[in-house]
């Protein structure tokens, strides 16, 4: 947890954990060659109460020399809709250390979280569900921001030997009347619950610290697995990850929520219902599928392959993919949408045109069988065409999924249409029975994707 050099700063409420925690690091500061420094959030919960804790914060602080900084936070004023007041006070408390931690300029923040914590977190996860990775409780390290990580030296420290600590150096903290409160649910799991499991089994809380130890060793096993899969099966992409389905599908089911947490991960938005929505398009029989979520991501199937993304500016997006331009009897078209440039050339026939029909980018037709001039463009809604060489029309929605041409695609294919909007060609791919070529054929036009 402490290496030479840092510098901790203690998250300093004046109770019994912070000050043993405080105490404690300070005696061993020349042995680790550390510094520490202390942070206090007051937050203006019990009024004079809260006040006084503040005062005998700083007088700790300054009888042994150490650093602090205190801060006021108002909870009441801070607390999100829908959001309890434990709930509130955590975020901002972590918040504001992490600001303390970058002014005192220090790399690890410690809590005086111990035994007792740990099986009271359990539970309360128990109690609201959570799956093995809640089960493991509360970790002895984790980073807090880019720079920091939070330290937790009394973990593995039952909340009684805390208290013989202090009673063996004579130092008496503040006592927060606030944790005999059981309104707030912690205080309820602490007061009401333990004691009541503990009637069934006394030995409870060693039980709940065992199922916490095996559950954290198993999913530790299961993200490092996790992470060499994810690395077998995807490929990062500019704000974007794509996955092979057919390889995800290679591993248990028990994996796949795995792989996707670990994916979502990068996409802060993504939470435990999204993850289910992306399941359900994983498993979808639909060759091509696409699911914009509220956050601003995207999860589109394509085939065998999925695609999980950030959207930005969506509407506008969606609006600049569409384009068509007019084509004149001898004309070179940018379409600046795809970077392609079109040509399109009308001759007399004569025995001296080549023509090179085994080249998918361009086509020749009959100019006098069609009715000019021609549209290129995105597809639309209803397009139908009848395939060369066939004599019934096809849906052009069906003619991509047969091609397996994926939905991001099908907007930037062209579409070359006669004047009366009936489809002459899907460019780089099919034409259609309009305007061929026969012996009585005078003109011969030739368009070139380029």
């Amino acid at each position: 947890m402490i290496r030479k050099g840092d510098k901790v700063l203690v998250a300093f409420s004046g109770g019994p954990d912070s000050c043993a925690l405080l105490y404690i690091l300070n005696e061993l500061k020349k042995e680790y060659d550390i510094s520490i420094c202390a942070g206090h959030i007051n937050h203006m919960l019990r009024g004079k109460e809260s006040l006084k804790d503040e005062e005998i914060v700083k007088k700790i602080c300054k009888d042994l020399k150490i650093p602090c900084k205190s801060v006021e936070k108002d909870i009441n004023k801070l607390k999100k809709k829908g959001e309890s007041l434990e709930e509130a006070a955590r975020r901002v408390r972590y918040g504001a250390l992490e600001k303390i931690a970058k002014d005192l300029d220090a790399n690890k923040i410690a809590l005086g979280h111990n035994k007792n914590d740990q099986i009271e977190t359990v539970l309360f996860r128990i109690v609201r569900g959570t799956g093995e990775d809640g089960l493991g409780g509360i970790p002895e390290v984790r980073a807090l921001g880019s720079n920091v990580e939070i330290i937790r030296p009394l973990l593995d420290i039952w909340r009684k030997d805390i208290e013989a600590y202090l009673g063996s150096k004579k130092i008496k903290p503040r006592i927060d009347s606030s944790n005999l409160d059981v309104k707030f649910f912690r205080n309820k799991i602490r007061h009401e619950l333990i004691p009541y499991l503990e009637k069934f089994n006394p030995k409870i809380k060693e039980g709940l610290l065992k199922i916490s130890q095996i559950s954290k060793e198993n999913s530790e096993y299961i993200k490092q697995n996790t992470r060499k899969i994810l690395k077998r099966i995807s490929t990062r992409m500019p704000d974007a990850v794509k996955i092979e389905i057919d390889k995800l599908m290679t591993y248990p089911r028990v994996l796949h929520n795995n792989i996707l947490r670990e994916v979502a991960k990068e996409f802060k938005e993504l939470d435990y219902a999204n993850l289910k929505e992306i399941e359900k398009v994983i498993n979808s029989k639909r060759a091509n599928l696409v699911l914009r979520l509220s956050s601003g991501v995207e999860i589109a199937k394509e085939y065998t392959t999925l695609f999980i993304r950030k959207v930005k500016n969506s509407k506008k997006s969606a609006n600049n993919k569409n384009y068509s331009y007019v084509l004149k009897k001898k004309s070179k078209c940018l379409i600046s949408e795809i970077g392609k440039t079109v040509f399109l050339d009308i001759k007399k026939k004569d025995k001296k045109i080549m023509l090179k029909l085994e080249d998918s980018n361009q086509i020749y037709f009959d100019a006098d069988k069609i009715k000019l001039p021609l549209t290129i463009r995105t597809r639309q809604k209803g397009d139908r065409f009848c395939p060369f060489g066939m004599n019934k029309e096809k849906k052009l929605k069906d003619f991509f999924i047969d091609e397996k041409i994926t939905l991001k695609e099908r907007d930037k294919v062209p579409i070359l249409v006669t004047k009366d909007r009936k489809i002459l060609w899907i460019a780089g791919y099919r034409r259609s029975n309009l305007g061929a070529i026969t012996k009585k054929t005078r003109r011969v036009g030739r368009i070139t994707l380029d």
